[in-house]
């Protein structure tokens, strides 16, 4: 069985919105037993900015550039952009062990 995103205490799943909360020194609280968890290896989003960035920039100015059409550009760009931090954040979901607060 996956530990992934689980309380170490109670198993119960640590839920997904979480994952946009994550920040050094992140402590959240399990909402089964109340335990102080925090993650064992944070990740950087760092590189999530970087691939949503490129994921809204590089779509939309091919757009505009095939196209000429300003709003279709921007509203590919929205798409794109959320679908490469939803991307990012269930990656991050899925990889993320917690520890118990000492």
């Amino acid at each position: 069985m996956s530990e992934k995103f689980l309380c170490p205490k109670c198993k119960t799943k640590v839920p997904f919105k979480e994952t946009f909360n994550f920040k050094k020194n992140h402590i959240t609280k399990c909402s089964n037993c109340g335990a102080e968890l925090t993650p064992k290896n944070v990740k950087s989003w760092n590189f999530g900015f970087f691939i949503g960035f490129i994921g809204v920039v590089i779509p939309a100015y091919t757009i505009l550039h095939l196209y000429k059409s300003f709003l279709l550009a921007v509203f590919v760009g929205i798409v794109t952009g959320a679908i490469a931090i939803l991307g990012i954040a269930y990656y991050t979901y899925l990889t993320t062990e917690f520890k118990e607060i000492d």
